[in-house]
C-alpha cells in the first residue's frame, strides 16, 4: 500500500518517494511525509529568469484571504492576478506561456467552513440558508451521501495542485449562471471529500491523526472515487515552478516575504520538521454571538479537518502551526483590513 501511495506523490526529477523494484515499503515516506517533502521542494525551486509581473499567479483559495492576495498581487503589477476560485495549477500550466510561480493561502479547513456558514447567514437573501448552527450544516450536508453543491470555501486546497485530467469541467465564466456549467466542475469536490474519507479509513497508519471515529460518515462508494485523492501532484522541480505557501494568520507578511525573496532569486526556508496533531487555538471573540452557533463541535471539527481534509490539514500544520512568529501575527493584525465577505484579510 505504501509503495503505491508514494508513487502518487512521487517527483521523478527529485526522486522523492520513488521506489525501485525490489525495495521494501519501509523505503517510502508515508502519505503526510511525502506531501510535506513535495511542498518543501515546491517552495525552494527558483526558476531562472523569473519575471514576477508576467510569471506569477495567485491561486484564490476561498475563505483564506483571497481578496487580500488578489489586491496585493495587482499592486505588485502581476498581469495574471485573478479572483476566481476555480483556477488550478494544471489548468494554468496548460497555457502558453505557462506561469512559473504561484501563491496559495492556507487556513484551517474547519475555519473556512465556519466562515462559509457565517456569511451564508449574513448575506443569504431573506435568510433562506438560515440553519440553527454550523454543526447542523455539517451533519446534514457533509456527512450524508450525495451532498448538495458545496460553496467554494470548502473546496480542498490540494485539488489546486493535482492533475485531474479529463475529470474537472471547465471554469465558470464571469456572469455565467452556475447551473450552466458542466456539473463535473463542482461534483469533483464531492468525490475528493468522500474519497479522502475512504482513504482515511483504509490507510489510517499513514495519516497525521489516527483513530478518529468515522462511523457517522455515510460513504457512497460509487461517488467516493479515492483515485481523485491520489491524482498525481504537479512536479515543481520538473516543471520549474515555485510555490509560495501563505498562512492566513500572517498573510500579508508571508506574501511580501515570498515576493522579496523570489525577486532576488532566493527561496524561503521551509519549516523544520512535520507538525503532527497540533491544532490552532480558537479565538471565540472573532465569532458572532452566540459563538456556539458558528463553531464546529470538537468531534465534527476533527472529522472535517483530519478525515475529509487530511492533506489540507497536513499543509496547514506544516507551514502555519508549531513555532509561530508572533511578531508576524501582530504585524498582520496591525495592517488591518479585516473583512467579512471578500474584503480584506480573512476573518471568521
Amino acid at each position: 500500500m505504501a509503495a503505491a501511495l508514494s508513487l502518487a506523490y512521487a517527483s521523478p526529477a527529485s526522486k522523492v518517494a520513488v521506489l525501485s523494484e525490489g525495495e521494501g515499503d519501509a523505503a517510502a515516506p508515508n502519505r503526510t511525509e511525502a506531501l510535506v517533502q513535495w511542498a518543501d521542494q515546491c517552495m525552494q525551486v527558483v526558476p531562472a529568469g523569473l519575471d514576477m509581473t508576467k510569471d506569477c499567479f495567485n491561486l484564490a483559495i476561498a475563505g483564506s484571504g483571497s481578496r487580500t492576495i488578489y489586491e496585493l498581487a495587482k499592486h505588485e503589477g502581476w498581469k495574471r492576478s485573478f479572483h476566481n476560485h476555480m483556477y488550478s495549477v494544471p489548468y494554468e500550466m496548460a497555457k502558453t506561456p505557462a506561469p512559473r510561480c504561484f501563491v496559495v493561502q492556507l487556513r484551517e479547513p474547519a475555519a473556512r467552513l465556519e466562515s462559509y456558514f457565517k456569511d451564508s447567514q449574513i448575506f443569504a437573501p431573506h435568510g433562506q440558508n438560515n440553519r440553527n448552527s454550523v454543526d447542523e450544516l455539517f451533519e446534514k450536508d457533509m456527512l450524508p451521501t450525495s451532498p448538495p453543491n458545496l460553496g467554494s470555501r470548502v473546496f480542498p486546497v490540494h485539488w489546486y495542485f493535482r492533475n485531474y485530467s479529463g475529470v474537472v469541467g471547465r471554469v465558470k465564466k464571469k456572469g455565467e449562471p452556475r447551473e450552466q456549467i458542466n456539473t463535473d466542475s463542482y461534483n469533483i469536490f464531492h468525490s475528493i471529500l468522500w474519497g479522502a474519507a475512504t482513504a482515511y479509513n483504509d490507510r489510517q497508519e499513514e495519516m497525521q491523526v489516527r483513530g478518529i471515529d468515522t462511523s457517522a460518515i455515510i460513504i457512497d462508494e460509487d461517488e467516493a472515487a479515492p483515485d481523485t485523492v491520489d491524482a498525481p501532484l504537479i512536479d515543481c522541480v520538473e516543471r520549474q515552478i515555485v510555490v509560495g505557501f501563505l498562512c492566513a494568520e500572517t498573510l500579508v507578511p508571508d506574501f511580501m516575504a515570498f515576493v522579496n525573496s523570489t525577486k532576488t532569486g532566493k527561496s524561503l526556508t521551509p519549516p523544520a520538521g512535520l507538525q503532527v496533531g497540533i491544532n490552532p487555538v480558537i479565538n471565540e471573540s472573532k465569532y458572532p454571538e452566540p459563538a456556539s452557533k458558528f463553531i464546529l463541535s470538537p468531534k465534527n471539527r476533527q472529522l472535517w479537518n483530519d478525515v475529509f481534509n487530511f492533506d489540507d490539514m497536513t499543509l496547514y500544520r506544516h507551514f502555519c502551526l508549531g513555532d509561530v512568529d508572533e511578531s508576524l501575527v501582530q504585524q498582520n493584525d496591525d495592517i488591518g483590513g479585516q473583512g467579512t465577505h471578500h474584503v480584506g484579510n480573512p476573518s471568521v
